[in-house]
């Protein structure tokens, strides 16, 4: 008997009403769990348990925009995923992130998020992809990648 099992997908647990040191303490709570994210703006807390898919996409798309820098002779830092904060009102985490044309800084220019939707769910609606992101770093835009992968 073959049975197939389903790839985990990411899990997302969202929480209203916390204020700044409440996110701080379950954000230090969780400081040796690999592969948890958190997104807080303004008392409402995301944490994301990213899935080996995500990480896999992540990695992929960075290392594709590596190739891309390298081949137009691009230079580029890659930070890997930090943390950033404004105050204490955002904490915002990317999954990867690069500074173009510069070694050293603190806002990444180029930050990849890694989400995935299912059916007709907008990319705008998600809690971490909305104003938050832009009082970190400056403004991100979002731009909903459809993957189609096929095994020959």
């Amino acid at each position: 008997m073959t049975a197939t099992l389903d790839k985990p997908k990411d899990q997302r647990l969202i929480h209203s009403g916390i204020d700044w040191q409440q996110f701080k303490l379950i954000e230090q709570g969780f400081s040796d769990s690999p592969g948890i994210r958190f997104f807080y703006f303004k008392g409402e807390l995301e944490i994301l348990a990213v899935s080996q898919e995500h990480e896999s996409f992540s990695r992929t798309i960075a290392g594709l925009l590596m190739d891309y820098f390298v081949e137009k002779d691009i230079e580029f830092n890659p930070l890997g995923s930090f943390t950033q904060e404004k105050g204490q009102e955002v904490s915002v985490q990317a999954d990867e992130s690069f500074l173009i044309g510069k070694s050293t800084g603190k806002t990444p220019d180029i930050a990849i998020e890694v989400v995935f939707t299912s059916g007709r769910k907008q990319v705008e609606s998600l809690p971490s992809l909305g104003s938050p992101r832009s009082l970190v770093l400056g403004g991100w835009s979002i731009w909903p990648v459809s993957f189609a992968i096929a095994r020959i």
